[in-house]
């Protein structure tokens, strides 16, 4: 049997045993399903970070580089959330999230706001949402991120 219809045959069985169905793009592995993260940022060794954390925890990472390609893999990729940086080249974070909240396909992802701006300061940064009507992230980080807090924060979303 080829590998990759040995983890078919596993998941169809950890499945089987679960009574659970599988969600297209989803991985079981065990009995629990892998929970898939969005990673959008302009920084590659942030998205390696992220991943990496990701990864340690059960999770799929999925990556994108900028607001454009993040739409794109949210629709594509269905995450079950996105970690989203807010300053970047060609599409920034808050167009992106504007894109997101208007998409009846993408506008109950959970979203993550990653950012370097502290919530002390006055920015726009920290206003997403506010000014069109949007429901404000489901939460913000601040760069750096810390791990503990992130996973943390990941899986009270997820539960």
């Amino acid at each position: 049997m080829r590998h990759d219809t040995i983890h078919e045959h596993a998941n169809t069985i950890a499945l089987q045993a679960t009574g659970k169905k599988q969600e297209e793009g989803s991985v079981v592995e065990g009995a629990a399903m892998k929970r898939k993260v969005l990673i959008v940022d302009d920084e590659p060794e942030q998205i390696d970070f992220a991943a990496t954390l990701l990864e340690e925890n059960g999770y799929i990472p999925v990556g994108a580089s900028n607001g454009i390609e993040g739409m794109k893999k949210a629709k594509t990729e269905k995450p079950d959330l996105i970690l989203l940086d807010i300053l970047m080249p060609e599409r920034g974070g808050i167009g992106m999230y504007q894109d997101l909240k208007h998409d009846e396909e993408t506008r109950n992802i959970p979203v993550v706001v990653v950012t370097g701006v502290a919530k002390g300061e006055d920015s726009d940064e920290l206003m997403i949402g506010q000014n069109q009507n949007l429901p404000a992230p489901d939460a913000y980080i601040e760069k750096p991120i810390n791990p503990d807090v992130v996973i943390s924060l990941i899986r009270g979303l997820l539960s």
